[in-house]
């Protein structure tokens, strides 16, 4: 509980017991709530057309393996519909077919072309056959820099909102861990 809250609480005489407060500094407190500032501007200007603009990040969860075997999902986060497919994936390795049937599945969907991929330099996105597709279906390929949420907000976010809702369906409905890929598959993620 923050000192704000506290204060609110003796104000309204929620804390009978408690007449005056003094809380000392919570290092670990501090630490655990940081975050890293965000630039005051994006990296990019919104975009207003379907399929202009897709971000995409890799999600790794650390020791939960799906009951399928997944250890990671990817997400497509499109910029002008904030619309998110969400695929999970055994390894990384899985990336590239997957990136070619969503291709082709957004832009049937949607009868747009797929104009520039936001990437975020982990090395998924770099090998031979994923720049060769690209480059032959026109797709612009903009990294980037690692270990930069500001660079990269919109997938934070969405990552975070997608295993939010995981955690909260697995919770409601006492599942375990491992069937958090179905719940990825099956979350209204918008």
């Amino acid at each position: 509980m923050s000192k704000k809250v506290l204060k609110i609480l003796v104000r309204k005489n929620l804390l009978s017991s408690l007449k005056s407060y003094n809380l000392d500094l919570c290092e670990h407190y501090i630490h655990g709530r940081q975050r890293r500032v965000l630039f005051l501007r994006g990296v990019h200007d919104r975009k207003k057309n379907l399929l202009e603009l897709i971000h995409s990040y890799v999600f790794s969860l650390v020791n939960i393996n799906s009951l399928g075997g997944a250890s990671y999902f990817i997400t497509f986060i499109g910029d002008a519909s904030k619309k998110v497919w969400a695929y999970p994936m055994k390894s990384k390795s899985e990336l590239f077919e997957i990136f070619k049937k969503f291709h082709v599945v957004v832009e049937r969907e949607t009868t747009k072309l797929f104009m520039c991929l936001i990437i975020h330099n982990g090395g998924e996105h770099c090998l031979k056959p994923f720049k060769e597709y690209s480059n032959k279906f026109g797709i612009k390929n903009e990294n980037i820099v690692p270990s930069t949420p500001q660079h990269n907000a919109v997938e934070e976010r969405t990552n975070h909102k997608i295993m939010e809702k995981v955690r909260s369906m697995l919770s409601n409905s006492s599942l375990e861990n491992h069937f958090w890929a179905e719940v990825v598959r099956t979350i209204p993620i918008l």
